[in-house]
């Protein structure tokens, strides 16, 4: 019950304060491209996630987004816009700190009965519990291919038989699809 509290609680405080201010465009150019790119944005824009060699995810306004899909198509590079209305991993979040810390302070954290492994820190999290603004830090961190690479070279836990992506977007889901396309 306090998981399903913990995501009403953040998705409130997103619809509140985020919604309609940001987003997130896919960009499919390695990373160094990338920053290449967004280094004459001004600091509008973040990388939010590095998918793969050739994937790359940016967060930011809505403008400076708008222009990034502009100079991509200039450029002959694909990108699309990601169906989320705010800048995940990006300064945007940090609006939310104060209020998801007061919306948690009632919930006391417990030993995980599952390991957890963060993408921020590529630590397991099993029995250790983060400081609440280091939790938050998930939202505000790009996500990035090296810290990915660790969690999956780890070895499972003793017991543990499956893996389990817990992410609630469809862009992974689009990229799988799109490889195995690609592969016929």
């Amino acid at each position: 019950a306090d998981g399903a509290r913990v995501v009403a609680l953040r998705s409130r405080a997103i619809a509140a304060e985020l919604a309609g201010h940001g987003g997130m465009v896919a960009v499919q150019r390695p990373l160094a491209e990338v920053e290449g790119i967004l280094a004459a944005c001004d600091g509008e824009l973040t990388v939010a996630a590095v998918n793969g060699p050739g994937s790359t995810v940016v967060s930011g306004g809505t403008a400076a987004l708008d222009e990034l899909m502009a100079q991509c198509e200039r450029r002959g590079i694909r990108s699309r816009r990601i169906p989320v209305d705010y800048a995940s991993h990006s300064g945007q979040v940090d609006a939310l700190t104060d209020r998801i810390l007061a919306d948690l302070a009632p919930i006391r954290a417990g030993r995980a009965q599952v390991p957890f492994f963060s993408t921020v820190t590529g630590d397991c999290l099993l029995g250790a519990q983060p400081p609440a603004p280091g939790a938050l830090r998930g939202g505000r961190t790009g996500v990035g291919r090296r810290r990915l690479r660790r969690l999956r070279g780890m070895q499972r836990p003793p017991g543990a038989r499956r893996e389990y992506d817990a992410h609630p977007g469809g862009d992974r889901q689009r990229r799988r699809r799109d490889r195995l396309t690609a592969a016929r």
